[in-house]
């Protein structure tokens, strides 16, 4: 008497020896893969799809190998990277496009200068309470004051006294006939204007230790344009009482390189 089979041994017999339906005729191997080529013209979106998916897969698996290498290097990188990936999927969702490879090295980038950026930022913020603008705040009170007494009687009152006080340092070997407020406030501003261009320079540096690329690389003509700024700005008057360095810090950090 035979023994009965088995439910994996039935369902093996029924794959290798399908049964004949009326519905569904029995297929040699060479009729199956005529009608797979077929489906293949008739359907050419469906290997699209597939291919859609595997590539989206392979892109979920290597943000999440990154996102695992920056959380060992700083928790903020990894928030930063987690927020580039919602935008993207946000814009994923709204405009109908896949996340790309480039939106992925984007926020890979982006997360990887985060702390960078917030430690310069850090920096230039206190530069900029503490120094430009009050240098700069003085020296357009400076401006101000030469423009006000120009001319009229407390302009001849201001020379007045400054002769009295030059010719009693000559006394002493001293001289401040330079001493008027047009020359203060170049003074001042000449300062601010070395200070803050100091900063910048040290800044520059520091991105190119860092391993980055502060004049080249991705996003060069941003860079420039960024450092055409902070001259400009640094070297003009009521200009210069803007920290134009953080743009450049966040060109930097919108940069892959």
């Amino acid at each position: 008497m035979a023994r009965p089979l088995s439910k994996q041994e039935l369902a093996r017999r029924a794959v290798d020896f399908p049964i004949s339906t009326q519905d569904e005729p029995y297929q040699t191997t060479s009729d199956r893969f005529k009608n797979i080529q077929a489906e293949r013209l008739t359907n050419p979106t469906r290997e699209t799809n597939i291919r859609d998916e595997q590539s989206r897969q392979k892109q979920a698996d290597l943000q999440e190998l990154q996102r695992a290498a920056l959380y060992q290097q700083s928790p903020a990188s990894a928030r930063a990277y987690d927020g580039e990936i919602e935008l993207a999927a946000l814009a994923e969702n709204t405009r109908g496009y896949s996340t790309s490879q480039n939106a992925i090295e984007s926020a890979a980038a982006v997360a990887k200068n985060t702390p960078a950026a917030m430690w310069m930022t850090a920096w230039h913020t206190w530069f900029w309470l503490t120094f430009q603008v009050p240098l700069a705040t003085i020296s357009l009170a400076f401006i101000g004051l030469q423009a006000a007494v120009e001319g009229t009687w407390l302009g001849r009152l201001f020379q007045g006294v400054m002769g009295v006080i030059n010719g009693a340092a000559r006394i002493f070997g001293g001289d401040f006939s330079l001493l008027t407020p047009i020359n203060i406030a170049l003074a001042l501003h000449f300062l601010v204007f070395g200070l803050s261009m100091l900063g910048l320079i040290g800044t520059i540096m520091l991105y190119a230790v860092r391993g980055q690329h502060p004049l080249g690389g991705d996003r060069s003509g941003g860079k420039f344009t960024a450092l055409l700024l902070c001259c400009i700005g640094y070297s003009a008057p009521v200009l210069n009482l803007f920290p134009w360095v953080g743009y450049y810090i966040y060109v930097m950090w919108r940069s892959r390189s």
